[in-house]
């Protein structure tokens, strides 16, 4: 895992905060909280024992999480690794958005006398 990827595994995505029109708006929470996981590389097990799920539940909602944002299985790549990327990245540009918001406010902030 890549330095800046490995910074915003922790992140979370929340529902309406990422860009408009986001893939990950089609998630429900609990998707949210799988594919974070996922973006950790935690197995199924791993993911299980987190969330307190049944690695039933986890595989089910690994499956409707794929399925929702069009992952297809075509062989040349693996799937899992697609949506993490696609959950840090919108992670990113979430992170990046907060940043820009802190700074404008900071900017708007009244100096001292």
């Amino acid at each position: 895992m890549s330095a800046v990827a490995a910074r915003y595994v922790g992140m979370r995505v929340v529902r309406g905060s990422g860009a408009p029109g986001s893939p990950l708006d089609v998630l429900s929470d609990r998707e949210l909280e799988v594919l974070a996981e996922v973006a950790r590389a935690r197995s199924n097990a791993a993911i299980a024992e987190v969330l307190f799920i049944s690695e039933r539940s986890v595989e089910k909602h690994v499956a409707a999480i794929l399925w929702k944002l069009g992952i297809v299985d075509d062989g040349s790549t693996n799937r899992r690794v697609s949506a993490a990327l696609l959950y840090l990245t919108h992670a990113a540009e979430r992170h990046a958005a907060a940043l820009h918001t802190a700074a404008l406010h900071t900017a708007e902030l009244p100096t001292a006398v």
